[in-house]
């Protein structure tokens, strides 16, 4: 249909009867943009309705990051949760790993950091609440087994329209990048000589 728009005047003249010459222009640009914008919707209530859609979307991502990525050293999935372990290879920490969970409405992300502080304990938690004042999407956070962890929702709708691709990378690229940034400094506050950095 994209196509045929242009040529409508040329297939005119030649005889040729496509949709786009016997609904006109304007009517043949309105059923493209609805078509368009009638396959995304499909994709949102289909996805919201059955979230198998975007477990697929996720798979797909996973074995892309998995054959390109050079910093991800192994991929592991849970099916009964939809969840994978994406394990990154760092320089600050050597192995984060991130659990890439697809829920109802939402991706969640989540690694974890560190144990929780055997020295300083308000100083640790107050450079990590500064940090992830600057963070985009992601926080620090205290999980139920008294660690720190970064975590992140991604709305499933954020996986439509463009590429969910780099919805994906974003989430996994700040999780190593703010694990990076902020490992050494929040283990030296922590535990203190007791902290061996890598390297």
């Amino acid at each position: 249909l994209c196509n045929n728009v242009r040529d409508i005047p040329t297939d005119r003249v030649a005889g040729k009867n496509t949709l786009a010459v016997r609904l006109g222009d304007r009517r043949a640009r309105l059923l493209y943009v609805l078509s368009i914008v009638g396959t995304v919707a499909g994709i949102v209530v289909i996805g919201v309705k059955y979230p198998i859609a975007f477990v697929a979307l996720v798979a797909m991502w996973i074995a892309e990051i998995l054959r390109d990525n050079p910093i991800v050293t192994s991929v592991e999935r849970d099916p009964d949760v939809d969840r994978w372990y994406v394990r990154v290879r760092g320089d600050e920490k050597t192995v984060t790993t991130v659990w890439i969970t697809v829920g109802e409405q939402v991706v969640h992300a989540e690694s974890y950091f560190m144990a929780w502080p055997e020295d300083n304990a308000a100083e640790v938690f107050e450079y990590l609440l500064r940090s992830s004042y600057r963070f985009f999407g992601l926080r620090f956070c205290v999980g139920p087994e008294d660690a720190v962890y970064l975590r992140a929702e991604l709305p499933l709708s954020a996986l439509v329209g463009g590429n969910p691709n780099d919805e994906l990378d974003r989430l996994l690229g700040a999780t190593y990048a703010y694990t990076e940034d902020c490992f050494r400094t929040a283990m030296k506050l922590a535990f203190g000589d007791r902290f061996r950095p890598a390297g």
